[in-house]
């Protein structure tokens, strides 16, 4: 089974509106009466529960009996639904049409359902309180956001907290955000303070579009919808800095600021066109698919038109994008896309495109074979790097590879596993980490031979699958690959009754990358004096597990939810902390040539990792003075009473790339990784001559 992605970070807190655009552009199309109508309270019960039915047609079906219904009626049962419903989609779907009859009572709901381990239902609520602000949930919201990790959730509560951000207490939190925590994250606020105008984190804005890496395109945007024209000088310099997939971004920025905007909405065309018909110019799509779309939310129909007239008879992979963009349009600009609808003479084409944009972003299939794949299905295609040429339902997965940028290509591959740190989320039953951890996990081991990730394929296998959780760790999945530049072409989802105990899974991944042949490290260049770095780890990352919760949950007694005062945090929060991916911070130093040798710590830690980079007659000293261990370290031997050598065997001691370079480029590499955004690389120690081995000094 070969899953795509087609879903955008910046569009799925808008699901809860989604309904009454789809009503509005219904009655365009002159598809479905406005008036209520009476239905009996089993017709109401049946179309409810087919609210998640496979069947796209039943399910669109089932929806539009429920908006029809009078609210006397509908809201009652819709209220049960989101209460009782053993359907965690249905509860969901639920709650979404239940914001479409402004009802008092929904209220209370959303407040309820933001105590739901149900990510669906926090995320519909905390969007519900984005459109209706309501300055008695800024605590709550602010307590939510340092326990929040939801990939889906934490976006629409920051959007939650944008849209109070007259309060002093939301500015103070929210501007840190900026610059703290992941990419992924980091840009949903950076989007959020951007579409709220945010004028309080304009410094904090231009200080990340300064700096070349994912989010520069975020938030030059963002300084454009701020308004605030001294980001002119920023942007302008961006112009003849930025890397060429940015510049739609900057385009569409200098145009909300109202500077020449013909020519730069002529330019957003020109790229959009221009991207349409020639292959392997997906980044630059999606930015001037995206710098249009804001355009046309400001209130530029043309940018519209533009997409439209593009859009209708594109194909993928140049559609996916578009016709995202033209769902946002919808959502956030609704009059504008309802008078562009009353002009076009190809109307049904330009609903064709909304109705696909709407299916990403409220996660809706249409060919959905099973409950799995029409919740996991839509986790992919936001992945797709211009290489990928398959989509659902092949066989095989497709990517063509660009021999053009590489004189002597060589591909490099892997294959990994989370290991028993599942354990811990069946525990917690938490899902949305591991995918992310597997990701990053291949990543890093084919990082250390030089190699950029070129694609990923994921295998899932259990004994009875539980939908809502293989959605959470295949969104995971998603979300590494997203953040590392890698596509996720495919992946095979098992169920083994009987092999497997209910609601346990196991999850495994599987990478290729490409490298120059003459770029290939392999630690050979390595001579004693040379000096190694370290960067460090965010925890256990993928390995030690099953020492750790036998010291932890059996000597220690334990559960995932006790806090523990030297960790700061609960049990299970500190065991599931994230696998860091190195890429983008070893990337740069890889580029400028300064690095002999990398080592990923992973099992076998420091001890067995590091030897296996070191050429002939070369050793480690670890100078243990170079570094804290962190507390959670600390505490493992504390607890379990394990020897210091075990200690470094069993676990990475919050050490988790290595990187072997000549004396004179340490200095240059520590400042680099600081400016990748590792500022607490260190130095680790020195190559000293031996017999490829580690002593610690």
């Amino acid at each position: 089974m070969t899953r795509t992605q087609r879903k955008r970070t910046e569009v799925t807190l808008c699901v809860l509106v989604a309904a009454a655009v789809v009503a509005a552009v219904s009655v365009v199309a002159n598809q479905e009466p406005s008036a209520p109508q009476t239905v009996t309270a089993a017709q109401l019960q049946a179309a409810i529960a087919k609210l998640g039915d496979l069947d796209y047609t039943t399910r669109t079906n089932a929806s539009r009996i429920v908006r029809r219904t009078a609210n006397t009626q509908a809201v009652p049962a819709l209220l049960t639904a989101v209460a009782d419903q053993p359907d965690g989609y249905v509860r969901y779907r639920s709650l979404v049409l239940l914001t479409g009859f402004n009802d008092p009572r929904t209220k209370d709901a959303m407040r309820e359902s933001l105590a739901s381990p149900n990510d669906r239902l926090r995320s519909v609520a905390f969007s519900f309180f984005e459109h209706n602000p309501d300055p008695a949930m800024i605590p709550p919201f602010l307590t939510a956001l340092d326990k929040e990790q939801g990939e889906f959730v934490r976006p629409a509560l920051v959007r939650a907290l944008a849209a109070l951000g007259g309060d002093a207490r939301v500015r103070q939190a929210l501007v840190p955000q900026v610059s703290r925590g992941e990419d992924f994250f980091r840009s949903a606020v950076i989007e959020a303070l951007g579409d709220y105008k945010a004028q309080y984190a304009f410094d904090a804005v231009t200080a990340v579009a300064k700096l070349e890496g994912p989010l520069q395109d975020d938030a030059a945007m963002a300084l454009g919808k701020i308004g605030d024209k001294r980001a002119l000088e920023t942007l302008a310099a961006l112009q003849r800095t930025a890397p060429r997939p940015t510049q739609p971004s900057i385009a569409a920025a200098i145009c909300l600021l109202g500077v020449n905007c013909e020519s730069h909405v002529g330019y957003l065309v020109d790229v959009l066109k221009f991207a349409d018909k020639n292959e392997g110019f997906q980044e630059l799509l999606r930015g001037a698919a995206a710098g249009l779309a804001a355009l046309a939310v400001a209130g530029r129909e043309e940018a519209a038109q533009a997409l439209v007239g593009v859009g209708v008879p594109s194909k993928d992979p140049t559609r996916a994008p578009i016709t995202l963009a033209m769902a946002t349009i919808a959502l956030r600009n609704t009059p504008l896309t309802m008078a562009l609808l009353e002009k076009l003479p190809d109307r049904d084409g330009a609903l064709t495109l909304i109705a696909e944009g709407f299916d990403m972003l409220e996660d809706v299939d249409i060919d959905a074979g099973n409950e799995t794949v029409r919740r996991i299905r839509s986790l992919a295609r936001s992945t797709f790097t211009p290489g990928v040429l398959s989509d659902v339902g092949s066989f095989g997965a497709l990517f063509k590879f660009d021999r053009e940028r590489y004189d002597e290509p060589v591909l490099v591959s892997s294959a990994d596993g989370v290991g028993t740190k599942l354990k811990v989320a069946f525990m917690t039953g938490r899902h949305d980490t591991v995918g992310a951890d597997l990701v990053n996990h291949c990543v890093n081991d084919i990082l250390v031979q030089g190699a950029e990730p070129l694609f990923f394929l994921d295998y899932l296998a259990t004994g009875r699958l539980a939908p809502e959780v293989a959605e959470q760790v295949i969104a995971g999945v998603a979300r590494g690959c997203r953040e590392n530049g890698c596509a996720l072409v495919g992946g095979e989802t098992a169920e083994m009754p009987g092999f497997y105990a209910d609601g346990e899974y196991d999850i495994a991944g599987f990478i290729v990358g490409v490298v120059e042949r003459a770029n290939v490290i392999d630690g050979r260049p390595i001579v004693p004096g040379d000096v190694m770095l370290a960067l460090p780890s965010a925890g256990l990352h993928t390995n030690g597990y099953s020492l750790a919760r036998r010291v932890f949950f059996e000597a220690a007694g334990w559960k995932a939810d006790t806090f523990v005062p030297e960790l700061g945090t609960t049990v299970g929060e500190a065991l599931l902390a994230p696998h860091r991916s190195y890429l983008h911070v070893v990337r740069p130093l890889i580029e400028r040539r300064v690095v002999k040798g990398l080592a990923h710590i992973t099992g076998g830690g420091i001890t067995e990792n590091l030897p296996r980079i070191l050429p002939e007659g070369c050793a480690a000293d670890v100078d243990l003075q170079s570094w804290s261990v962190p507390p959670i370290f600390r505490l493992l031997q504390a607890r379990g009473s394990i020897a210091r050598d075990e200690m470094f065997r069993a676990f990475n001691m919050g050490v988790g790339l290595v990187i072997v370079c000549a004396p004179r480029d340490a200095p240059r590499a520590i400042n680099m990784a600081a400016m990748a955004g590792e500022p607490n690389a260190f130095r680790l120690g020195f190559v000293v001559s031996g017999d490829r081995g580690v002593r610690y000094v």
